[in-house]
């Protein structure tokens, strides 16, 4: 490690399939920091298509910015190598999914500078509407664990103390206009003083993927110094942006192995009832799973190997985001649709368009979607898209739509949400498509999709608990997946 700190500041930033989030993070450092001294590390681990390389390409005249491209996603262990080659004095960790305001990060070098008990600082995370964004943390233990991360305590403190926990354990009651003392912000923005915390190493190798930002804080802490956060330092956070692409079951596995390292660190006492804890709230998700989130394992089983997808009426909150692929393009003709998931980087590249009028060559996409969008359109133009989706697509067309529902307003007054036109499953079963059932009972639900009945929340139980048995009878189900192969 070199012992010459002759910079002000080493950024660190990792990425992994989210290239348009980094070039935007990496813009507004550019012009947002600029009376500092400083260099940028961007370590890429082995995200899929060329976006990286185009974002290396774009700045590559940045003397001052560092390229690292890792053969397998090793997470925040990345960190690690880059810390022998950092010339800063203080050091980094910024989320590739953040866009830094103006003078932000000379706002918290400067208190540094003033405060040595200081062992690391916070900028204050906003949603992308300006809202503060509710993201600090209390450190984990037994207690929190129970009441913020099983299903039984998060159920038992909403039902029975309206969310008391929950609201002590993410400091709901701090008041982001003032300095803060906190446990544990997140790793989007933090900025490290070198000690011996990270002497040897920023990540415990140990967790790679979760739980080493809460493990990097609690040995700030250890250390005898505080972590603030700043007020008057801010900076957009888009959070999740990449976990939301990977594999459930991955996750699933790798925070489980991470949360008993951690517990085995800190608490090992407490190690056999986090087990216990464990294994009732995967019994509990395993069964909860069977009816929840439908329509995104079915999109996700049906769109393995597909590496191309067309994605029309995309919307600002498209399946696509909880899928890795290598290329998507989104369309649609509302644009603050377009822009709200431009921020979000849900797609690989977008275009402003009327779905209707869109054309592209023959088999140009693996597959082409419409989710929750051919109700929208009259019924001449629903079956022209449908012709026109078989012809772009390669492999598969899929297609998720209510059954046989139409109303003439649309929400919060907005023309594009209306309802022309019915959709039944024997008519999707007659342009040869396979049709699944989604959502709960088609009878219970009416105006608008809601349970017409009452007591409402009884009515509402019966149908979502209907929903594995109504996949496979889809004439009685409220919403449609209805999938049609090309080969």
């Amino acid at each position: 490690m070199t012992d010459i700190y002759d910079l002000d500041l080493s950024i660190i930033i990792l990425n992994w399939n989210t290239a348009m989030l980094l070039d935007g993070c990496l813009a507004s450092i550019i012009k947002n920091t600029k009376e500092l001294m400083y260099e940028i590390f961007t370590v890429d681990n082995n995200s899929k298509g060329d976006e990286f390389d185009n974002v290396i390409a774009k700045y590559k005249d940045h003397t001052n910015f560092h390229w690292i491209k890792n053969k397998d996603n090793i997470g925040g262990i990345a960190d690690n190598i880059v810390l022998p080659l950092c010339r800063g004095r203080y050091i980094a960790l910024i989320g590739n999914d953040t866009v830094i305001f103006p003078e932000c990060l000379k706002k918290i070098i400067n208190f540094m500078d003033k405060h040595p008990d200081a062992g690391a600082v916070s900028a204050r995370l906003l949603n992308p509407d300006g809202t503060v964004q509710p993201y600090y943390a209390r450190f984990h233990d037994l207690p929190m664990y129970f009441w913020r991360g099983t299903i039984i305590g998060s159920a038992i403190d909403r039902v029975f103390f309206q969310g008391k926990y929950a609201k002590h354990y993410w400091y709901s009651d701090l008041d982001a206009e003032k300095l803060n003392v906190v446990d544990q912000p997140p790793g989007a923005c933090l900025v490290l003083r070198r000690g011996e915390f990270i002497k040897e190493y920023i990540i415990d190798e140990k967790l790679p993927f979760f739980f080493n930002d809460v493990d990097l804080c609690r040995r700030i802490y250890l250390a005898g110094y505080k972590i603030y956060v700043l007020p008057d330092a801010d900076i957009i956070h888009y959070s999740g942006s990449s976990f939301k692409k990977a594999d459930p079951k991955w996750v699933e596995v790798e925070y489980r192995k991470s949360l008993l390292y951690y517990f085995r660190k800190y608490y090992p006492c407490q190690l056999i009832v986090i087990r216990l804890l464990l294994f009732i709230d995967s019994l509990i998700q395993s069964i909860y799973g069977c009816f929840y989130n439908r329509t995104i394992n079915l999109i996700r089983k049906e769109l393995a190997g597909c590496d191309s997808i067309l994605d029309l009426g995309c919307g600002y909150n498209s399946p696509i985001q909880y899928l890795n692929v290598k290329y998507s393009l989104g369309v649609d003709m509302y644009e603050p649709y377009i822009t709200e998931s431009k921020q979000k980087s849900l797609h690989s590249e977008y275009l402003l368009a009327d779905i209707r009028k869109v054309d592209f060559p023959e088999c140009s996409f693996d597959a082409v979607i419409l989710l929750e969008v051919l109700e929208h359109l009259n019924k001449d133009e629903g079956l022209k898209l449908i012709e026109n989706m078989r012809k772009w697509a390669k492999k598969k067309v899929i297609i998720t739509v209510p059954n046989g529902f139409v109303w003439q307003d649309g929400y919060d007054n907005n023309e594009f949400q209306i309802h022309r036109a019915k959709w039944t499953v024997k008519e999707l079963r007659k342009m040869n498509f396979k049709v699944y059932g989604l959502g709960g009972i088609k009878y219970l639900h009416g105006y608008k999709g809601n349970i017409k009945y009452k007591p409402r929340i009884l009515w509402k139980a019966l149908s979502f608990f209907s929903i594995p048995l109504l996949f496979y009878f889809p004439e009685m189900a409220f919403l449609l997946g209805a999938i049609g192969n090309k080969q």
